[in-house]
């Protein structure tokens, strides 16, 4: 008797394997940014983001962010552009997303002596995408 073993013919999408590259608006390397909300679309509109970033010592990213609201400090947002690319498990580009918005939010993070370890600092941006367009 011969046994067949099926191969699957689909592979998930992990929410773990992404990059985002800045494009215009945030000048910060994407090593930074831990994780970030997909698109939601919802009443003929997307929904605002959130965007976590980690607060290295150096390069800070918190001096990052500053120098980008010194720059727009005269608007109610802050411009920006950036790709959102998810990987499959051995790192190769399968979705492609370019997104223009504006950031509306920004969270420092907070800091405590309550707590007895370590914790690294996280930076959140609230993105509102304006357009988006799926490359592949």
């Amino acid at each position: 008797m011969k046994i067949k073993q099926e191969t699957p013919i689909w592979e998930p999408k992990y929410a773990n394997r992404h990059k985002v590259t800045f494009t215009s608006g945030l000048e910060i390397n994407s090593y930074v940014i831990n994780s970030t909300d997909r698109l939601i679309w919802e009443n003929g509109e997307f929904k605002t983001v959130q965007m976590n970033l980690y607060d290295p010592i150096c390069p800070s990213s918190a001096q990052c962010v500053m120098q980008c609201i010194k720059l727009n400090e005269d608007k109610d947002a802050i411009p920006c552009s950036y790709k959102l690319e998810i990987l499959d498990k051995i790192g190769e580009i399968v979705e492609v997303w370019e997104i223009a918005g504006e950031i509306k939010k920004i969270d420092f993070g907070k800091v405590s002596w309550d707590t007895e370890s370590a914790k690294p600092i996280n930076i959140k941006l609230f993105i509102k995408p304006i357009s988006a367009k799926l490359i592949y």
